[in-house]
Order: structure tokens, then C-alpha cells, then sequence
């Protein structure tokens, strides 16, 4: 399945307006550092809440849909949060590690992209078809 497709099959599932390589001009309202400062019973308030989605074979692999992550700090990257954070807290997504594309807020993101929290990380791992 193309990037375009996968897109499209998001759109459908979530009811949401998806645009490869741009931000949707509909999107749900993202959450804000404050209405997400409690997450798992700890206080985030260095780093805020990122909502992080799975798809594919990240979600079967993670056993579940989706998940809030406090982040330890304002500004880690996207690869921290990926293979360090949710590594830990996930240890069969390491397989995929490298062959993931992530996107931020509906955009696909370099490892190096700076977050600092209230934003929507998608884990989008590679798909085949016919």
C-alpha cells in the first residue's frame, strides 16, 4: 500500500482529512500542555503529553491503538521519543526500528524533529500490498 493509500485508509478510519506533506485543513483539536498535565498518575511538568498513534504493525506489535507519553523534557526529538521512550515501554516495537515513517501533527517528520508536547506522533511502519 502507497503512502497515499495509507492516508486515505486513515482518513477513513479516524474521519479525519489527511494531506501527504501538509497539515490538514481539518484536524482534531489538538491537546494543549495543560489539558494534558497527568498522565499515568505522573505529573508532566517538564516535557507535556504527546498522543501517540499505531498503525499497522506498530499496533499489533504495542497492543494498542494509541497512548499519551509524558515526556521527560521540552525538545526531545522524535527518534528519542520513538526508540527510547516507547522502546521501553513497548519492547517488540524495536524490530521496526529505522524502517518507520513518524508523522507529527499530519506531517512525516525526521528523527531529529524537535517535540514539545501537546502534539499527535503517528508511527506508520512499512506496508505491502497488492
Amino acid at each position: 500500500m502507497e503512502f497515499s493509500a495509507l492516508c486515505f485508509h486513515v482518513d477513513r478510519v479516524l474521519g479525519r482529512r489527511i494531506k501527504v506533506g501538509r497539515v490538514a485543513e481539518e484536524r482534531a483539536k489538538p491537546r494543549t500542555r495543560m489539558e494534558s498535565m497527568e498522565v499515568e498518575g505522573r505529573k508532566c511538568v517538564d516535557g507535556g503529553v504527546v498522543r501517540v498513534l499505531f498503525f499497522a504493525k506498530s499496533r499489533e506489535l504495542a497492543g494498542v491503538a494509541e497512548c499519551e507519553v509524558c515526556l521527560d523534557r521540552v525538545g526531545i526529538s522524535v527518534g528519542e521519543l520513538v526508540w527510547g521512550i516507547l522502546g521501553e515501554r513497548f519492547p517488540k516495537l524495536k524490530v521496526l526500528t529505522g524502517s518507520c515513517s513518524v508523522a507529527v501533527n499530519f506531517e512525516v517528520v525526521e528523527p531529529n524533529f524537535k517535540l514539545f508536547g501537546g502534539e499527535e506522533v503517528a508511527l506508520i511502519p512499512p506496508i505491502s500490498g497488492g
